[in-house]
């Protein structure tokens, strides 16, 4: 069954690895027999290498810029990684922002509301992203927003998209995906560029 609408899946093949994939609202997830161990993912985030260079810098202002207009006055880095480098560029833009990592930074974030959580090119690390979304929906304003980056499967030829090849992603996400988990959590869209970057609102 499918892990966001409930619906049927089926077990589908790409690239030699077996997945699930909603007959629904097509939300993909690896087999749970592909799925590394904390150990092993934690091990794997150790040899990013770039994730303290200039063009690293860059590429966060660029996506800070694109959704500046859906940041709030409390804004969270959920999944910041080692480098916290959106956190630090959105500091450094007067926008304040806490940030935590599971891995990193196991800094206190549950203890207050934000207007933005933001995570960006994390919810496909999430094996179960609808009670994650639900867990921090709580911790959101009225009227508070999820900005997700994500590289959506919709237009993609799965048989060779390098998404998948990462081993540390484990759920990949149609549009159709979004729109489920936008009703469940009764929350809206309102912005997607209907390729990496989809923004709910309460």
């Amino acid at each position: 069954m499918c892990d966001i609408c409930n619906s049927k899946s089926n077990t589908v093949i790409f690239q030699k690895m077996t997945f699930h994939q909603c007959s629904k609202c097509g939300f993909l997830r690896k087999n749970s027999s592909l799925i590394l161990s904390e150990d092993d993912e934690y091990k794997r985030y150790l040899q990013h290498d770039n994730d303290d260079s200039c063009e690293y810098y860059q590429y966060q202002k660029k996506f800070y810029l694109a959704i500046n207009d859906y940041l709030g006055n409390v804004n969270l880095d959920y999944g910041c990684g080692a480098s916290k480098m959106l956190t630090n560029v959105l500091n450094d833009n007067g926008i304040y922002t806490y940030y935590y990592d599971k891995y990193f930074y196991k800094t206190k974030y549950d203890d207050k509301l934000y207007d933005s959580i933001i995570l960006e090119e994390v919810i496909e690390h999430i094996i179960d992203p609808l009670n994650e979304l639900k867990m921090l929906k709580n911790l959101l304003n009225l009227n508070g927003r999820f900005i997700i980056r994500t590289r959506l499967i919709d237009n993609e030829d799965l048989n060779t998209f390098w998404y998948l090849r990462d081993k540390t992603h484990v759920s990949f996400f149609t549009l159709d995906s979004f729109i489920e988990l936008a009703a469940i959590l009764d929350m809206k869209i309102v912005f997607t560029n209907k390729y990496d970057l989809v923004i709910l609102e309460r």
